[in-house]
């Protein structure tokens, strides 16, 4: 049987940031673990400019009971004016489930 867990993603513009949000989250134990992939180049229109730019995007493993207190962290350390916050609902094997619950322990409680 599979237990849900999600995957909070956001995107950065240095890999300097990413580890910070990375490590804030990671000791506020509201992420079990936090997957950095980069650089990413991204194409968007912000402000009616077109930008193309360089990201670092992380994948933040959490219980769902957590989500609200993620993104909070989230917004109060991010760097952008308008942070990418997308939550992705998923689930998991049990073992792997068990880990990223003790590893948020204290905080889903």
């Amino acid at each position: 049987m599979l237990h849900p867990l999600i995957t909070i993603v956001t995107t950065v513009g240095t890999a300097q940031q990413a580890s910070q949000v990375a490590k804030a989250l990671l000791d506020a134990r509201l992420a079990a673990c936090v997957q950095i992939d980069g650089p990413l180049r991204s194409f968007y229109r912000w402000q009616g400019q077109l930008c193309d730019e360089t990201e670092y995007r992380l994948n933040c493993k959490t219980l769902p009971s957590l989500r609200e207190k993620v993104i909070q962290l989230i917004r109060s350390c991010h760097p952008y004016e308008l942070p990418e916050v997308l939550v992705v609902a998923g689930e998991s094997l049990p073992d792997y489930a068990k880990w990223v619950a003790e590893q948020v322990a204290h905080e889903a409680e």
